[in-house]
């Protein structure tokens, strides 16, 4: 509830759940994980009817609007912008991808203000943590 749920506006599908989860750890959550909790899921009921290539778009979009929102580290969002490039000229068609993310940057900026504002962990610490 402190996190205000799910940024499904944003995310309409796919990420939206690591979103919530990275935005935890950054305000000093800890995840657990519940072995015997079962969970119902009807994957993709709601986006069937799409075409498969605007569908799978949209996840590859919502990939990089994750990252542009959460990743607050200078540094590491350097190595992206980098990485972005090069997945650019390695295939010249993901640039679609990343048009389609640019539409959301008004947003991604607002939200990104308010993570550089209530974040308590480093991004850095957080994938540290994950190599212990």
């Amino acid at each position: 509830m402190k996190l205000g749920g799910m940024d499904e506006k944003l995310f309409p599908a796919y990420w939206e759940d690591l979103d919530l989860c990275y935005r935890a750890l950054k305000r000093g959550f800890r995840l657990i994980w519940e072995p015997s909790a079962k969970v119902v899921h009807e994957h993709e009921t709601t986006y069937s009817k799409m075409p498969k290539k605007y569908f799978q778009r949209m996840k590859e979009r919502n990939q990089l609007l994750l990252i542009w929102k959460n990743l607050t580290s200078s540094s590491l969002f350097r190595k992206h912008l980098v990485g972005l490039v090069r997945r650019i000229l390695k295939g010249p068609g993901y640039i679609r991808i990343v048009f389609m993310a640019l539409g959301k940057l008004k947003d991604v900026i607002r939200l990104r203000n308010k993570e550089i504002k209530e974040t308590w962990v480093s991004d850095e610490a957080i994938f540290a943590s994950f190599t212990k």
